[in-house]
């Protein structure tokens, strides 16, 4: 069985029994409430969101399982840049990098309990998948560092930087929404 992908239409679906995604507005986000859940994500975790009932996002997690001063489990993940998605569980491997941000540190698994993000399927990171290293800017310690925090050399030019900083739900619906060119959820304001 495939779960199609309108909130209000089914997905085209290649033979199989076709389902609905039901979704509803959210009260805090732009992202829509899919699926309130308990899944702990692993590295390589496929996920999809979508917002306003509109348009879908496609995300991985790259890396996990390590802590920040603040929270216990941290993700580093990415959002990817994607054309109409029609169906995010046709989503094919391998998954080129073309990010719709650079990639994202997570304080938690609020996304998931939330119903913000529904796990898709699993698959091993493959070779070209994922950037060889990860680089953020500390605004703390003006220097540059690894998603652990480590000191980093400074980016090359061709080099994706993102700022380090553990961030949570809204923040990242913040980020997915000025990257998509929607106006940020009111009760962010």
């Amino acid at each position: 069985m495939r779960l199609g992908c309108r909130p209000s239409a089914p997905a085209e679906d290649k033979g199989s029994e076709v389902v609905k995604i039901e979704m509803k507005p959210s009260k805090d986000t732009n992202l829509m409430v899919i699926k309130k859940t308990k899944y702990m994500p692993v590295v390589g975790d496929l996920f999809a969101g979508n917002v306003l009932g509109k348009q879908w996002i496609i995300g991985r997690v790259i890396k996990n399982g390590f802590s920040s001063a603040t929270a216990k489990h941290c993700h580093l993940i990415y959002i990817y840049k994607t054309n109409e998605i029609v169906n995010p569980f046709d989503v094919e491997f391998p998954i080129k990098i073309n990010l719709l941000f650079p990639p994202f540190l997570m304080l938690s698994n609020m996304m998931w309990t939330k119903g913000y993000f529904i796990h898709i399927k699993n698959h091993p990171l493959l070779d070209g998948e994922f950037l060889l290293r990860h680089i953020f800017e500390s605004s703390m310690i003006h220097k540059y560092v690894d998603e652990c925090g480590d000191p980093t050399s400074e980016p090359k030019s061709d080099d994706v930087v993102g700022r380090y900083s553990f961030q949570g739900w809204s923040s990242l619906d913040d980020k997915i929404s000025n990257a998509l060119g929607v106006p940020t959820h009111p009760s962010h304001e």
